[in-house]
């Protein structure tokens, strides 16, 4: 590594960010995954609503990443509403996956 100038270490310092953010954003999807019980088609329920999971994304809050749950919106007897509500629940306010 020969570094002369203040431009060759602002692209060299760029380049080491680029690979510091691509292995980090790795290990927050790695743990948030591995520590997501849930799966796509799972129904699940938190304190305002219950939801049929249609897909996954992660989210770091507070340095720790975890799950956001998003899928159509279900009533109490189970079946979707009729204009197709879309809800998203976070892995932390689950409290219960209905069978």
């Amino acid at each position: 590594m020969d570094i002369k100038t203040k431009e060759d270490l602002d692209n060299q310092l760029k380049e080491i960010d680029s690979f510091s953010n691509k292995r980090r954003s790795e290990a927050y999807v790695s743990y948030a995954m591995n520590n997501n019980p849930y799966e796509i088609d799972d129904v699940i329920k938190d304190h305002l609503c219950t939801i049929k999971v249609a897909s996954i994304k992660i989210v770091v809050l507070y340095g720790v990443p975890s799950c956001v749950y998003h899928g159509v919106k279900l009533k109490n007897d189970g079946t979707p509403y009729k204009r197709n509500i879309i809800e998203r629940i976070h892995q932390i306010n689950i409290l219960e996956k209905e069978e």
